[in-house]
């Protein structure tokens, strides 16, 4: 801003955060807080904020301040490999005295380590019209837990959708370990009587999420009988 003032902790606050972590929503956190549900490989974790401009309506007109621009930023740290997540909220202006409600809504990886410690930053800012720029800052820690033993299709999918008779079909399929076990003995089987079709393999898999040990592709392709019924 023109004046370069920028106050951390000041009129912009947040007055109420929630977090919902597939279906279940922890209400009510506080600073610093652990969010109390546990997310798994590919849920869908939404930080529901409420925001308020602290500005008073009924006071000098040096209080009666709209709050413009404000933009949100929520960081996931370390959790892809490593790198952060960062999504960022549309900007919203906000009047004096008035709150508004905004989303942030992530899809944890496939490819993530057990954590139990996985530090969240949200991070707000906007300027006043006094060209001042007001801040807030909040911490919150998440879990990520596996099941024992999972194993996930990250792709099936064949290619053409609409096949005709005597011509080559292909199917392409992957799978991943999500669990926290390694696989061992794992059976993919592809079958169709009225193509044909009888294909099995057995393979392990790493339970070590970004190993190519835990994943497994394998494309197939057979060709469609002249005799198969539409």
């Amino acid at each position: 801003n023109e004046d370069g003032k920028i106050i951390e902790g000041g009129k912009l606050l947040i007055t109420d955060m929630d977090v919902k972590v597939g279906s279940s929503t922890a209400k009510n956190l506080d600073f610093g807080d652990n969010i109390k549900y546990e997310a798994k490989p590919g849920d869908i974790v939404k930080f529901q904020m409420e925001f308020k401009n602290n500005f008073s309506r009924n006071g000098s007109d040096f209080e009666d301040l709209d709050i413009e621009d404000i933009e949100v930023t929520v960081t996931i740290l370390g959790i892809d490999d490593g790198d952060d997540l960062d999504k960022d909220a549309k900007e919203f202006d906000l009047k004096a005295d008035k709150d508004d409600k905004i989303d942030v809504e992530f899809t944890i990886p496939l490819e993530v380590e057990e954590d139990t410690n996985i530090e969240v930053l949200i991070e707000a800012s906007g300027d006043d019209e006094d060209g001042t720029t007001h801040e807030v800052k909040y911490e919150l820690t998440l879990e990520v837990q596996k099941e024992d033993n999972e194993v996930l299709f990250t792709r099936n999918s064949l290619t053409p959708s609409e096949i005709k008779c005597g011509r080559t079909v292909q199917l392409s399929t992957a799978v991943i370990n999500t669990g926290a076990d390694d696989e061992d003995g794992v059976v993919l089987e592809v079958a169709n009587t009225e193509l044909g079709v009888s294909s099995k393999e057995t393979f392990d898999l790493s339970n070590d999420a970004f190993d190519v040990d835990s994943k497994f592709t394998k494309t197939y392709t057979f060709s469609v009988p002249q005799e198969v019924a539409p």
